[in-house]
């Protein structure tokens, strides 16, 4: 018995040591990173492994592994402005990641989706989302491309939309210049645009994040604007759906509409791309770069 009790205690001590090992490495943990391409500021999603979503049966996985998406649409260059479908909006995202340019107006390249699946193969070296990617950036961080356009009604009501955005799904890397007819190429959030009229105007805005209990009203809804020293300012703080996020707006008081600028059409969207992390110009720190 005496010979016995040395050899129970060590196997007892090894068997609290391994689980306390794998406690510590199940516990640890997700800090997402901020990165860099060209430009495109990228922020890493955590590894899921939840339940699935109720649309799971459009989706061939329930879980997702960690990724990189961009934080902005693709942006339109100085080059690209004046020729191509061109849209002003605030590109929303809910966390603490530092860096520049985070909830600002911006100039969104708008697109057919042959062209944005193209251009996220060949010059950034990824693709598009997938719609379980693109629902979970939303969820997490917030990511949305907000237009805000004051409406043909009465002057102080604005209307806060989504500019649709590419995702993917199906058989669409085999081919990165040109997808194949097993790549679904679909706008998110997959609802009908509302259709933008001719006396619409848009504003230039940037947000601030709002308290996650805050009062808002959800994207897709009109609220008023106040007027603050000369200058028109949404009241209203947006909720993105899906997410706890919610922000304040502050909008210039002159349309950001150019004229001369072309018309976006109902078949082109906006997107952002997802890449690997090998295809990263930079990747910052825990906390950011």
């Amino acid at each position: 018995m005496r010979a016995t009790l040395p050899l129970a205690c060590s196997i007892a001590a090894l068997a609290l040591a391994s689980a306390s090992r794998a406690g510590d490495g199940a516990a640890a943990p997700c800090t997402p990173r901020v990165g860099e391409k060209l430009g495109v500021r990228f922020v890493e999603l955590c590894a899921t492994s939840g339940a699935a979503p109720p649309d799971a049966g459009r989706h061939a996985e329930a879980a997702l592994p960690a990724f990189w998406i961009a934080a902005t649409p693709l942006p339109c260059s100085q080059g690209e402005q004046g020729t191509v479908g061109c849209d002003r909006v605030t590109a929303l995202e809910d966390s603490a990641l530092p860096g520049p340019g985070k909830n600002q107006a911006m100039d969104a390249l708008v697109v057919d989706a042959f062209v944005a699946h193209r251009a996220c193969a060949l010059r950034f070296g990824g693709r598009l989302p997938t719609p379980l990617e693109r629902e979970r950036a939303r969820e997490q961080l917030g990511l949305a491309s907000l237009l805000v356009r004051r409406t043909d009604g009465p002057p102080e009501r604005v209307r806060l939309d989504d500019l649709p955005e590419w995702v993917e799904e199906g058989d669409c890397a085999a081919a990165p210049s040109n997808p194949g007819p097993g790549c679904r190429i679909t706008p998110f959030p997959p609802v009908i645009a509302r259709p933008r009229a001719d006396a619409d105007v848009l504003l230039s805005c940037h947000a601030a994040r709002a308290g996650a209990q805050a009062s808002a009203v959800p994207i897709g809804s009109e609220c008023d604007e106040r007027l603050a020293k000369g200058a028109r300012n949404p009241q209203c703080t947006v909720a993105v759906p899906g997410s706890p996020a919610r922000f304040e707006l502050f909008c210039d008081p002159e349309p950001a509409t150019r004229s001369g600028a072309p018309a976006v059409r109902t078949d082109q969207a906006a997107f952002r791309c997802v890449l690997p992390e090998s295809a990263l110009g930079r990747v910052g720190l825990r906390t950011g770069w």
